[in-house]
């Protein structure tokens, strides 16, 4: 049992769902992207850090009911097409890879980058990549 283990595996939000399955023993479906941290609970285990995305949500958005639909068969809620682009402009957006951190926050002055240290434009440089790759998953 793991009680009392301290992980040091950064648990991604998608990797809740494949988790719980593999535990249930139960096989994730292919579309889930996200991998089970089961293992993690054997002493010794260690996994391989995956980037964690973070991001901003729709909150700021006081006029929110009046740039979305809501499909009336299914729940689902999506944005109005021509606030896309507006919207995914406005996040507030970053990931945590390993021990470093990147945060990229919209400004009216431009996209201001924050990491965890000046000293090193190379990392920032990859985890910016990284997020780029990270954030495009889903892109046509």
């Amino acid at each position: 049992m793991a009680e009392g283990r301290e992980l040091t595996t950064r648990a991604r939000a998608i990797d809740v769902a494949p988790t719980l399955l593999d535990l249930l023993g139960v096989e994730a479906p292919e579309r889930f992207q996200g991998r089970s941290l089961a293992s993690l609970l054997t002493p010794g285990a260690t996994m391989d850090p995956l980037p964690a995305l973070i991001e901003t949500d729709l909150f700021p958005y006081p006029w929110l009911y009046e740039i979305v639909t809501v499909d009336r068969d299914t729940g689902d809620i999506a944005l109005e097409p021509e606030w896309e682009d507006e919207v995914q402009r406005a996040k507030h957006r970053g990931l945590y890879f390993g021990r470093w951190k990147l945060l990229e926050l919209p400004t009216l002055q431009g996209l201001r980058v924050e990491e965890v240290s000046a000293a090193h434009p190379d990392v920032v440089a990859d985890l910016r990549a990284l997020l780029q790759r990270e954030r495009s998953w889903a892109a046509p």
